[in-house]
């Protein structure tokens, strides 16, 4: 009885001493599937995140200036493979802002920035300075380029934006559509890329 006692004594201690963990919910995190297709010489190209190891890289470039001088940035997206050559990225540029408010552009001018293009057929811009950029390398490691000086029609329109914040950023998705020729670094050759379409994303952060 002595022995039967001390066992309902101690079990009742170590259930008495169970703690129960809380799991915190995990973190929401944005949607970042990202898309291209486009037609050249007749065969349809098309590239997704997740498939043949692409992914997507979205970078800037900023030129801190002391303010009240306003500082610039510009934005890259890039889909590229870990696996392949293939390649397709948008540069656009150049957003202004006062440094002295902080080291990026407010989330607001941020997004601000990109509805501001709506809609509206974007100019083309070598190393996109003042508008678009896109370059393309193909199967054959080939690096393609767009021109500003191109004689033939180009075209590069945001049909979709939409701001989205998580734990890792800020970013602005975005659906867009083109057609445009492309060059060789040398521009002694050139490369169409027709019907395309990019759903991507930019990051301010």
């Amino acid at each position: 009885m002595k022995n039967l006692l001390v066992i309902l004594i101690s079990g009742g201690f170590l259930f008495a001493c169970i703690k129960h963990v809380v799991i915190p919910p995990p973190l929401p995190q944005v949607d970042l599937s990202s898309t291209f297709i486009a037609d050249t010489n007749g065969v349809q190209i098309g590239y997704a995140t997740d498939i043949n190891g692409f992914f997507v890289q979205a970078t800037n470039y900023r030129e801190i200036l002391s303010s009240p001088q306003p500082s610039n940035i510009k934005y890259y997206s890039a889909i590229l493979s870990s696996n392949l050559t293939d390649m397709f990225k948008v540069s656009i540029g150049r957003d202004y802002w006062d440094a002295a408010s902080g080291p990026f552009p407010s989330v607001n001018q941020f997004r601000v920035y990109f509805e501001s293009m709506l809609n509206v057929s974007l100019p083309f811009s070598d190393n996109a300075n003042q508008g678009i950029m896109l370059e393309w390398r193909d199967a054959n490691n080939q690096l393609w380029k767009t021109s500003e000086t191109s004689p033939l029609p180009q075209s590069f329109i945001f049909t979709s934006i939409s701001q989205e914040s998580d734990e890792e950023g800020d970013y602005v998705k975005f659906t867009a559509i083109f057609s445009a020729t492309f060059y060789s670094p040398d521009m002694s050759q050139q490369r169409t890329l027709n019907n395309g379409q990019f759903v991507g994303y930019f990051k301010n952060n």
